[in-house]
């Protein structure tokens, strides 16, 4: 039995007349009465009595009608289900959550990346990682890119780069001399930092508390003051801080030296996440490897911005 003949059923009950139930269906009434037949013989009962050109619905029409009602409200909710997937596809897009730098976020829209791709728009918002582990839960975004990971049981991953931390000092500095360092070989060393609101120094925090390290800061800027600083401090004994390691050689150079850290475990993660139960990785599995591309693209930007920024103060 076919959608059709359900349709046919229906449309013959709700006239009680074989000319008039046809007429609606666009056949011949000789055609539509075929048809009643071949249906009666599928289902082995008879769902109709004629009585003269008036027909009388059987008691195994009317313990049926309910049926053949359901089978019909489940198709055309299978076809609207169908159409509005359809025209989500047509009009499609994407929102990402990002937790990384205000700095990294900016320069998104700085260089024109991520906007859109193929027919998907792609929205983006910033916000703390406790944040966008309950949107994603939620349903409220679809991916995240966080430094440091989410780390949930519902969630999945995908690693999209990850950089080292060395200690830039200046080269008047009583460390100069190292040619290596422990987060131990710091203890009573002054650092000169961002200050604590600044997203950079969380994750740096948040790395040497991981770590076991609680690192002390004789200076706490803003990023103008920042990178004033570190002009100012170039050849000088006093400054010391957390560098990443592509950063180093743009923002510092001459006056600074860096020093890797032993054992090499000093180092942070970006990394795209998703609800797993959605499978996002499967229905966009192009649009991830080009969001991941983007995002590496992104990182080199940000490098050459924050050389700029550094030059500029």
């Amino acid at each position: 039995m076919n959608y059709q003949q359900v349709k046919q059923f229906l449309t013959i009950v709700k006239y009680m007349n074989l000319s008039k139930a046809a007429s609606e269906l666009y056949i011949s009434q000789p055609a539509l009465s075929l048809a009643l037949g071949r249906l009666e013989s599928e289902l082995g009962v008879k769902l109709f009595y004629r009585d003269g050109k008036k027909l009388i619905i059987s008691p195994a029409g009317e313990k049926l009608h309910e049926h053949f009602k359901e089978l019909k409200n489940a198709h055309d909710r299978l076809t609207q289900e169908a159409d509005d997937i359809r025209k989500h596809d047509t009009e499609q897009y994407v929102t990402i959550g990002f937790s990384l730098s205000a700095m990294f976020f900016a320069t998104l829209y700085m260089n024109g990346l991520l906007n859109s791709w193929k027919n998907i728009t792609i929205k983006k918002i910033f916000a703390d990682t406790q944040q966008l582990t309950m949107m994603l839960k939620n349903g409220m975004i679809d991916f995240a890119v966080t430094c440091p990971p989410l780390r949930d049981d519902r969630l999945s991953n995908r690693s999209i780069f990850t950089e080292r931390y060395m200690l830039a000092v200046s080269s008047g500095h009583p460390l100069a001399s190292h040619d290596s360092i422990s987060l131990k070989d710091l203890e009573g060393v002054g650092l000169t930092g961002l200050k604590k609101h600044q997203p950079t120094r969380k994750l740096n925090d948040d790395l040497c508390e991981q770590n076991h390290f609680v690192p002390t800061y004789l200076h706490e800027y803003d990023y103008p003051e920042y990178y004033g600083a570190v002009a100012r401090c170039a050849h000088g004994d006093q400054f010391a801080n957390f560098i990443l390691e592509d950063f180093f050689e743009r923002c510092y150079g001459d006056g600074y030296k860096m020093i890797p850290f032993e054992p090499d475990n000093m180092t942070r993660s970006t990394e795209l996440s998703w609800l797993t139960e959605r499978k996002l990785d499967l229905e966009y599995k192009d649009f991830l490897d080009y969001l991941t591309e983007s995002l590496v693209s992104q990182h080199d930007y940000h490098i050459q911005f924050s050389e700029i920024l550094s030059k500029t103060f």
